[in-house]
Protein backbone atom coordinates (compact mmCIF):
# COMPACT_ATOMS: atom_id res chain seq x y z
CA UNK A 1 0.00 0.00 0.00
CA UNK A 2 1.21 3.30 -0.87
CA UNK A 3 2.37 5.41 2.40
CA UNK A 4 -0.15 8.19 1.20
CA UNK A 5 -2.73 5.05 1.94
CA UNK A 6 -0.94 4.17 4.79
CA UNK A 7 -1.38 7.40 6.34
CA UNK A 8 -4.98 8.19 5.30
CA UNK A 9 -6.10 4.85 7.23
CA UNK A 10 -3.98 6.13 10.19
CA UNK A 11 -5.81 8.72 10.64
CA UNK A 12 -8.87 7.31 9.58
CA UNK A 13 -8.63 5.02 12.36
CA UNK A 14 -8.26 7.41 14.91
CA UNK A 15 -11.55 9.75 13.44
CA UNK A 16 -14.54 7.03 12.48
CA UNK A 17 -16.84 6.71 15.00
CA UNK A 18 -20.05 5.03 13.52
CA UNK A 19 -23.14 6.71 13.44
CA UNK A 20 -26.55 5.24 13.55
CA UNK A 21 -29.78 6.87 13.29
CA UNK A 22 -33.42 6.42 11.89
CA UNK A 23 -32.83 9.26 9.41
CA UNK A 24 -30.38 7.13 6.34
CA UNK A 25 -29.33 10.86 5.22
CA UNK A 26 -28.25 11.74 9.09
CA UNK A 27 -26.25 8.35 9.00
CA UNK A 28 -24.56 8.67 5.98
CA UNK A 29 -23.41 11.98 6.45
CA UNK A 30 -22.23 11.19 10.22
CA UNK A 31 -20.33 8.33 8.45
CA UNK A 32 -18.71 9.98 5.24
CA UNK A 33 -15.62 10.45 4.67
CA UNK A 34 -13.93 11.66 1.42
CA UNK A 35 -10.17 12.06 0.25
CA UNK A 36 -9.25 14.87 -2.76
CA UNK A 37 -6.44 13.56 -5.16
CA UNK A 38 -5.21 14.76 -8.56
CA UNK A 39 -3.93 12.91 -11.39
CA UNK A 40 -0.37 12.56 -10.34
CA UNK A 41 -0.83 11.14 -7.47
CA UNK A 42 -3.33 8.42 -9.19
CA UNK A 43 -0.80 7.98 -11.38
CA UNK A 44 2.09 7.00 -8.57
CA UNK A 45 -0.52 4.91 -6.06
CA UNK A 46 -1.89 2.44 -8.65
CA UNK A 47 -5.00 0.39 -8.50
CA UNK A 48 -3.51 -2.20 -6.12
CA UNK A 49 -2.70 0.40 -3.84
CA UNK A 50 -6.11 2.08 -4.23
CA UNK A 51 -7.49 -1.58 -4.08
CA UNK A 52 -5.66 -2.07 -0.57
CA UNK A 53 -6.86 1.14 0.99
CA UNK A 54 -10.51 0.94 0.04
CA UNK A 55 -10.56 -2.56 1.64
CA UNK A 56 -8.50 -1.08 4.48
CA UNK A 57 -11.03 1.55 5.02
CA UNK A 58 -14.03 -1.48 4.90
CA UNK A 59 -12.24 -3.27 7.34
CA UNK A 60 -11.71 -0.24 9.98
CA UNK A 61 -15.71 0.94 9.61
CA UNK A 62 -15.92 -3.03 10.14
CA UNK A 63 -14.26 -3.01 13.23
CA UNK A 64 -15.68 0.14 14.59
CA UNK A 65 -19.40 -1.46 14.15
CA UNK A 66 -20.71 -3.54 16.70
CA UNK A 67 -24.14 -2.70 16.79
CA UNK A 68 -26.17 -3.91 14.15
CA UNK A 69 -24.85 -4.80 10.04
CA UNK A 70 -24.30 -2.30 7.49
CA UNK A 71 -23.44 -1.23 4.17
CA UNK A 72 -20.06 0.43 3.90
CA UNK A 73 -19.99 1.60 -0.04
CA UNK A 74 -17.48 3.69 -1.81
CA UNK A 75 -18.09 5.55 -5.11
CA UNK A 76 -15.74 8.22 -7.04
CA UNK A 77 -17.38 11.88 -7.20
CA UNK A 78 -16.31 12.75 -10.55
CA UNK A 79 -17.37 16.62 -10.04
CA UNK A 80 -15.12 17.21 -7.18
CA UNK A 81 -12.18 14.20 -7.96
CA UNK A 82 -12.73 12.25 -4.41
CA UNK A 83 -12.94 9.57 -3.38
CA UNK A 84 -16.00 8.99 -1.34
CA UNK A 85 -16.76 6.37 1.37
CA UNK A 86 -19.49 5.55 3.96
CA UNK A 87 -21.87 3.03 5.64
CA UNK A 88 -25.31 2.82 6.41
CA UNK A 89 -27.74 0.42 8.42
CA UNK A 90 -28.79 -2.55 6.53
CA UNK A 91 -32.14 -2.01 8.14
CA UNK A 92 -32.52 1.02 5.68
CA UNK A 93 -33.14 -0.95 2.91
CA UNK A 94 -31.36 1.30 0.43
CA UNK A 95 -27.88 3.29 -0.37
CA UNK A 96 -28.73 7.02 0.32
CA UNK A 97 -28.29 8.41 -3.12
CA UNK A 98 -30.62 10.50 -5.26
CA UNK A 99 -29.57 9.15 -8.61
CA UNK A 100 -29.51 5.48 -10.45
CA UNK A 101 -26.78 3.50 -8.99
CA UNK A 102 -24.88 0.61 -10.43
CA UNK A 103 -23.19 -1.28 -7.29
CA UNK A 104 -20.46 -3.28 -8.58
CA UNK A 105 -17.61 -4.45 -8.28
CA UNK A 106 -14.30 -2.44 -6.58
CA UNK A 107 -12.52 -2.69 -9.70
CA UNK A 108 -14.90 -1.31 -11.70
CA UNK A 109 -14.57 1.86 -9.05
CA UNK A 110 -10.80 1.76 -9.03
CA UNK A 111 -10.94 1.95 -12.95
CA UNK A 112 -13.12 4.93 -13.07
CA UNK A 113 -11.02 6.60 -10.53
CA UNK A 114 -8.25 6.26 -13.11
CA UNK A 115 -9.96 6.81 -16.14
CA UNK A 116 -11.89 10.12 -14.45
CA UNK A 117 -15.23 8.16 -15.20
CA UNK A 118 -17.93 7.49 -11.98
CA UNK A 119 -20.44 6.14 -14.75
CA UNK A 120 -22.82 8.70 -13.94
CA UNK A 121 -22.36 10.94 -17.00
CA UNK A 122 -21.53 7.77 -19.66
CA UNK A 123 -24.04 4.91 -18.66
CA UNK A 124 -26.54 7.58 -16.30
CA UNK A 125 -25.86 5.42 -13.16
CA UNK A 126 -22.80 6.14 -10.09
CA UNK A 127 -20.77 3.03 -9.74
CA UNK A 128 -20.49 2.18 -6.61
CA UNK A 129 -18.92 -0.61 -4.62
CA UNK A 130 -21.10 -2.17 -1.43
CA UNK A 131 -20.02 -4.56 1.39
CA UNK A 132 -21.61 -6.19 3.90
CA UNK A 133 -19.76 -4.97 7.40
Amino acid sequence: MHITHKKWLSELAGEVSIVYSDVINEEANGNMVTYAFDVEALNEWGPDSIDAFLKGCRDLYASKNPVEPMWFYSWFDQQYSQIKMGAVSQRHETLPFDCDLNVCELHVVIRGLITSDSGLFTSGKLNVWTSSI
